[in-house]
């Protein structure tokens, strides 16, 4: 497992999407091979929603007539909707930043940088997080706020319970919305989500609507490991715990938000 794969699940599906633009160059049968590759792209990311979620609606409604055409204009339509869907969740969490405020985050992800960046845009605040070993994301993420002047904390892991303790709100950065309202998250998140309910931190988990399971897949992130160790890079977090999301049209309780979610993607296959 790399640090992409860790770290941002939407770098992988615009990945994907120019793998399967690029399938169709050299062979004959466009159409065909287009559905192999998706077959592949599908077996290489197991479990990683908007992978699958971004492939299936590539393939929605392709022709075969004018197909390259067709697949420029999706190809495009894709990376806009995912950047669209990340920055209109970032409005809306931002709002829930106070200025000279203190956010804890976890489960660190392009979502919760793109919520921060929002907010620095007119609030001043700190951001506190610990320390991810073994991919030491907090680094990559440490010095992307520098570049925007925004002030950071970075604890140990071990004094986690610190760092929320002495934070205003919480984001958790989600890799999978399930069908029974559960996440996939990081591993650790199910720790911070604790202690946010026993210091009465508001905590939010952040996701935007692509990032929903609707192929009953992305339990098996659940198998992936933190390098050779048996150490699990991703946990299940239980929908009791979670005190809402946020999505691209809101901020939910668990069992709305799955409306919600369905509601705008009727194009998928529920």
């Amino acid at each position: 497992m790399n640090n992409i794969f860790f770290y941002n699940h939407d770098i992988l599906a615009k990945t994907s999407i120019n793998v399967l633009c690029d399938s169709i160059i050299t062979t004959q049968d466009q159409f065909k091979c287009l559905f192999s590759t998706k077959d592949i792209l599908f077996e290489k990311h197991k479990g990683v929603s908007v992978v699958q979620n971004a492939i299936s609606y590539f393939l929605h409604d392709l022709k075969k007539e004018g197909l390259e055409k067709q697949i420029t204009i999706k190809k495009r339509e894709i990376e806009l909707q995912i950047n669209k869907k990340t920055k209109e969740i970032a409005e809306i969490a931002a709002k829930k930043i106070k200025n000279n405020s203190c956010v804890f985050v976890h489960s660190i992800n392009n979502q919760i940088f793109e919520i921060l960046l929002q907010a620095s845009n007119y609030k001043k605040f700190e951001v506190n997080l610990v320390k991810h070993d073994p991919f030491n994301i907090e680094n990559q993420f440490t010095l992307k706020l520098k570049n925007k002047n925004i002030k950071y904390n970075v604890f140990p892991d071990l004094a986690i319970e610190q760092a929320i303790e002495h934070s205003d709100v919480c984001f958790i950065g989600t890799e999978s919305i399930l069908k029974n309202k559960d996440a996939i998250v990081k591993t650790g998140t199910n720790v911070a989500t604790n202690l946010a309910k026993k210091h009465n931190t508001p905590t939010y988990l952040c996701a935007h609507s692509w990032k929903f399971d609707f192929h009953n897949t992305s339990k098996q992130l659940l198998n992936h490991t933190i390098g050779k160790q048996p150490i699990k890079a991703f946990e299940r977090i239980k929908h009791e715990q979670i005190e809402s999301y946020i999505i691209e049209s809101g901020i939910f309780k668990p069992k709305q938000a799955i409306h919600e979610i369905k509601y705008f993607n009727k194009w998928m296959r529920l």
